[in-house]
């Protein structure tokens, strides 16, 4: 069912250490914007203490990526050992109460999805959209999303320029 090959996660250095539990945020990419064209945002987010996910996916819009990512690090945080680590790193330092999903674009509108219907959606605390695709684009594109099923705080945002007038919320 997915058609990305990688997770991109980035955290904080001294997670191993740590005796805290760190927030998560998902991160859900735009069009032909995959998760490892992000690098400096995700860091940046991981400097504050994130734990960040995104994948190298071309259809972020159904979220499904997102569902996954969720459900890599709910096992993560739960398996002692994984294989083909000399350690995991996120065993026991997973918030699963802060999980935040963001997206850009499709991603935008894969993150209300997210939240809205896919299986661990009540994990969701918040989100957050950068330019998500309108309602009627996505319609068109048969990219399927009911934002007043949204029950967490939202926070969208979006350029002025011409395409994202056209093409934004």
């Amino acid at each position: 069912m997915q058609d990305f090959k990688k997770y991109e996660v980035y955290y904080p250095s001294d997670i191993a250490e740590s005796t805290v539990k760190y927030p998560v945020v998902i991160f859900s990419n735009g069009t032909g914007v995959c998760g490892s064209k992000y690098p400096a945002i995700l860091k940046h987010l991981a400097s504050w203490g994130f734990i960040v996910m995104a994948t190298e996916e071309e259809n972020s819009w159904s979220g499904l990526s997102s569902e996954l990512c969720l459900r890599t690090i709910i096992l993560l945080n739960e398996t002692e050992s994984v294989d083909g680590w000399a350690d995991n790193p996120f065993y026991g330092h997973v918030d699963t109460g802060n999980i935040g999903v963001s997206g850009h674009s499709q991603g935008g509108v894969g993150v209300m999805s997210a939240a809205t219907t896919m299986e661990h959606h009540d994990m969701v605390r918040a989100i957050f959209a950068a330019s998500p695709t309108n309602m009627t684009l996505a319609k068109g594109l048969q990219w399927d999303y009911d934002p007043s099923l949204i029950t967490v705080p939202i926070f969208l945002v979006s350029g002025t320029g011409n395409a994202d007038e056209n093409l934004v919320v």
